[in-house]
């Protein structure tokens, strides 16, 4: 081979090596995007299921406030 087609071929060579490097680079940052944004859901749906459950305590007191209040005022209504 000639001394020209050497360079070339090394030049070539760090080309492709820069170009892979880039695309490993882009590939990290997807992934880290995608880790991210799945934690994000995880929590948001975490804090879907709390809330659920704070209403479904309300209700149930309020529920319970009610048949308190209706049993009171069964007892006091004069017959």
């Amino acid at each position: 081979m000639r001394r020209k087609d050497l360079i070339m071929r090394r030049k070539d060579l760090t080309m492709r090596r820069k170009d892979l490097i880039m695309r490993r680079k882009d590939l990290i940052m997807r992934r880290k995007d995608l880790i991210m944004r799945r934690k994000d859901i995880i929590m948001r749906r975490k804090d879907i299921i709390m809330r659920r459950k704070d209403l479904n305590m309300r209700r149930k007191d309020l529920i319970m406030r009610c048949l308190h209040m209706n049993r009171i005022s069964i007892l006091q209504k004069p017959f």
